[in-house]
């Protein structure tokens, strides 16, 4: 499609029991991410929506047996990259926003240590000044108060929906087309998951970058 953003064709994973019999967790998935678009995956725990997600990344764990008919962005052919083309792609082009900070923050790097790598990763030659301007900045943008006394804490320091707003500080402020949101809230209360979602349209919004969210959904049988 000429206004395909990412694209997903006949993706199968599947991972090996102790019997060694192949156990599948994803079952021909294909989907379509258009520019500026938001699109939702709902499924139960389990169903395969993270390992969706990571398989475009290219992060799927290494026991992982995977295959696709395509996987593509903007056009581009992500299964004959190679992997250094396809690490370039993540944390520029694409991003991802895991379900808890706890697990995706460095506990032993400052906000604004791991904030300085993650722009480091777009080749501007800056001078530590402008970048850590560049950090404050993106941190206001979240509506986080005190932006200078977080950018130098360490993520232990910081409560849970404040650690997932400078998740989507550090990810959304790189400038990429894609963000993978996985359960983004899941680990939140509802007020702050609200309070959340809210930032993040609003950082989507203003960087005109296309959404693919996975959300857990609860299924009841009668």
């Amino acid at each position: 499609m000429p206004d395909a953003l990412a694209e997903i064709d006949g993706l199968e994973v599947a991972f090996a029991g102790h019997d060694g019999a192949l156990t599948p967790a994803v079952r021909g998935v294909s989907l379509t991410v258009r520019r500026g678009e938001r699109l939702g995956i709902v499924g139960e725990s389990g169903s395969g929506k993270s390992m969706t997600g990571r398989a475009l990344l290219g992060l799927l764990p290494p026991e992982a047996k995977w295959s696709a008919q395509a996987l593509r962005f903007e056009g581009q052919d992500l299964l004959a990259m190679r992997p250094k083309e396809r690490r370039r792609l993540c944390g520029t082009c694409i991003s991802m926003i895991l379900q808890d900070p706890k697990y995706s923050l460095n506990p032993v790097m400052t906000v604004a240590q791991q904030m300085r790598e993650t722009f480091a990763r777009q080749g501007a030659k800056q001078s530590r000044r402008e970048i850590r301007e560049r950090i404050v900045a993106a941190l206001e943008a979240v509506h986080i108060r005190d932006p200078e006394r977080v950018a130098d804490a360490y993520p232990h320091e910081l409560s849970g929906g404040m650690g997932q707003r400078v998740m989507i500080a550090m990810m959304v402020s790189a400038g990429p087309r894609l963000l993978i949101a996985d359960e983004p809230t899941s680990a939140l209360d509802v007020l702050v998951s609200m309070q959340v979602l809210s930032v993040l349209d609003e950082m989507i919004e203003r960087h005109g970058t296309a959404r693919a969210s996975f959300s857990s959904a609860t299924i009841c049988r009668s």
